[in-house]
């Protein structure tokens, strides 16, 4: 299934209709845009996933249909996510160092008893 978007301007209101046209082609409403009442009509955009070989049939419907008087769709191509830097979004980086000296050293239990009898000797 692709996705299209057909933008259609009708003398009436035939968004359901077309809709149904759309939904008889087994084919799946992404959204509809509210129409909007231009000078000859009323303007409608609808998004939709369709089988590239039902659209041939939806296209005669809507040539068939006498209240529509123009209509435009378009294939629209899936967007490739843009990778995180090019969106001006930069992964947090973590501190490995928690503030200790990175180096550690091994210390013998002999020292360290020297220390604590340093310490407590005093």
């Amino acid at each position: 299934m692709k996705h299209y978007e057909l933008t259609y301007l009708s003398s009436a209101d035939v968004s359901e209709k077309v809709s149904g046209f759309i939904k008889e082609e087994s084919g799946i409403l992404d959204k509809t845009l509210k129409p909007v009442q231009k000078e000859k009509g009323l303007l409608t955009v609808l998004s939709f996933h369709l089988s590239p070989e039902k659209l041939e049939n939806l296209e005669k419907k809507l040539k068939a249909e006498s209240q529509i008087i123009r209509y435009l769709l378009l294939v629209k191509k899936v967007a490739k996510e843009a990778p995180l830097k090019e969106r001006g979004v930069f992964p947090l980086k973590r501190k490995t160092n928690t503030g200790l000296k990175s180096e550690s050293k091994k210390v013998d239990l002999k020292e360290i008893d020297q220390k604590i009898e340093e310490i407590l000797g005093q």
